[in-house]
């Protein structure tokens, strides 16, 4: 009964009970949000453009071919590597054999191969040989000025100038349009094309003095 008497009636029971209690949620701070992973944004990526793409040509018949080919597609110095610095041996589709001169450059023949396979689309073998070969182009092209200046140089109509400018030399002859002059029998012939508007060749005549 003694025991009994110590505890705290039912009203101061209940007194206590909502004093101990925590204070509603909505009247205390907000709790903090959970974390939330990070998530980068998208980069965009440029897509690089393609180049675009030209048709092969037509494999080159000839070094002439490959020297004009040289010149329209820029590249004019190299061009002349090849009219003055090689000595064709052998020429056929898909492949060269030359002979370079002692002044050529070490990379004349990967490089014509080069060039003549990214513009025809196939590939080209050039090789470098001990073989003598033809004439450069350039020395061709000099052996055939010297030809025609001595056929003009053995017209009469040169004879005669030559003979009327002692020391006179012939040092261009230039083609003229063709033209006709009527036979004994009536036929149209070409006349010899020497100059050109008919006038006389490009001479040099040595001083008298």
């Amino acid at each position: 009964l003694a025991y009994a008497a110590d505890l705290p009636t039912p009203a101061e029971t209940i007194a206590a009970m909502r004093a101990s209690s925590p204070r509603d949620e909505g009247a205390g701070a907000p709790s903090a949000a959970p974390p939330r992973a990070f998530v980068p944004a998208p980069r965009e990526v440029p897509v690089p453009t393609p180049s675009p793409q030209t048709d092969p040509l037509a494999d080159p018949g000839s070094l002439a071919e490959i020297v004009a080919l040289c010149r329209v597609k820029g590249e004019v110095l190299f061009s002349f590597n090849l009219t003055d610095q090689l000595h064709l041996v052998c020429f056929e589709p898909g492949r060269i054999e030359f002979r370079p001169t002692s002044d050529a450059p070490r990379d004349l023949a990967p490089r014509l191969a080069r060039l003549l396979g990214e513009w025809t689309g196939r590939r080209w073998v050039v090789s470098v040989s001990n073989e003598q070969g033809e004439a450069t182009l350039a020395e061709q092209d000099r052996n055939a000025k010297e030809r025609l200046i001595a056929e003009v140089a053995g017209h009469p109509l040169v004879k005669a100038v030559l003979e009327a400018f002692p020391g006179a030399d012939i040092t261009t002859v230039r083609p003229t349009a063709e033209k006709t002059e009527k036979t004994e029998c009536g036929k149209d012939e070409p006349l010899p094309c020497l100059y050109e508007n008919d006038s006389i060749p490009e001479m040099e005549e040595d001083d008298p003095s």
